[in-house]
């Protein structure tokens, strides 16, 4: 959208894009890159929803330093919000460096979210998040509608299918269009652990 050559023009593009939006009561959902973009795209979020285009959310990183800050300001705000680990690498000043200080930082968030009653995006494949969810919602009476799991289309669909008959909410999210093969390409070589999930799938 023009955020690392232009950030007004950046700005101008996505507030098109999302009054459009509103006009077919739609909702978008700016997603986050690495650390450098994080403090621009929040930015650009709040500043949208100061112009009354509240049609629009973000996405935040459990492995970076600053997201429980981000997380209450952006609830403070009415943000709706994509909860996920986060798979760029990062230095020790601004990210986590070891994956059960990820996960035990992308629990306290999703747990931020369910206490105060905010709709909850849970983006990940992974049971030790997606299990702590579902026992943390069964032992303080939250509801199934109180928040949703996002899955990537192709991987553990079975799984899917599963939370979907247990009366959860499952979005899956697929990539279309002629440049989804260098997408995937890119999300693996950002996360090499990706391509063990995949593999893994394959045989399901």
């Amino acid at each position: 959208m023009g955020l690392a050559l232009d950030p007004e023009a950046c700005y101008s593009n996505i507030r098109d894009v999302v009054a459009e939006a509103k006009q077919h009561n739609n909702f978008v959902r700016i997603d986050m890159e690495d650390s450098p973009y994080t403090q621009a795209t929040i930015d650009i979020v709040l500043r949208l929803h100061g112009e009354g285009l509240t049609n629009v959310g973000t996405v935040i990183q459990a492995y970076l330093l600053r997201s429980r800050e981000d997380v209450k300001q952006l609830i403070k705000a009415g943000v709706n919000l994509r909860l996920v680990k986060g798979a760029y690498k990062e230095p020790a000043s601004v990210a986590y460096q070891q994956m059960s200080e990820v996960i035990d930082n992308f629990k306290t968030l999703i747990q931020m979210h369910l206490d105060q009653g905010v709709y909850t995006a849970i983006a990940s494949h992974d049971d030790r998040i997606i299990n702590w969810v579902k026992e943390y919602a069964h032992k303080n009476g939250i509801k199934a509608s109180a928040f949703e799991f996002q899955m990537l289309y192709g991987l553990r669909m079975s799984d899917q299918a599963q939370l979907a008959r247990e009366g959860y909410r499952i979005r899956c999210y697929m990539p279309y269009g002629s440049m989804w093969y260098p997408y995937y390409t890119r999300r693996l070589a950002e996360k090499p652990a990706n391509l063990w999930m995949v593999v893994k799938n394959m045989f399901k």
